[in-house]
């Protein structure tokens, strides 16, 4: 006769567990730390989840595939956002550069 678990004996041990054995919640991280899905990142970003994917597949911005996931740090999408923001012209740059024809 094959052998069995007594999968109730263990449940029950895990009820008896006092306070201080409970395991620490997953996300215990600050939220900086905390990846990013795709969706959240195309919501920061005013984008499509489309556009994400192609950010992605160009290594614009840098991401990790957790399993078959793929997922962004806080610090990736705030470094892309940095690479991308230009400097605003001050007002004696744009009096000093010549005029355009049109």
């Amino acid at each position: 006769m094959p052998q069995q678990h007594n999968l109730h004996q263990n449940d029950t041990a895990l009820h008896k567990m006092t306070p201080t054995e409970t395991p620490a919640p997953m996300n215990t991280a600050p939220s900086e730390s905390r990846l990013l899905t795709r969706v959240e990142v195309a919501r920061e970003l005013h984008v499509s989840v489309r556009t994400v994917d192609n950010l992605r597949d160009t290594n614009a911005i840098a991401h990790l595939r957790v399993g078959g996931a793929v997922r962004f740090t806080r610090a990736a999408v705030e470094e892309f956002i940095r690479s991308r923001t230009r400097p605003a012209a001050t007002v004696e740059a744009a009096e000093a550069a010549p005029a355009t024809a049109v």
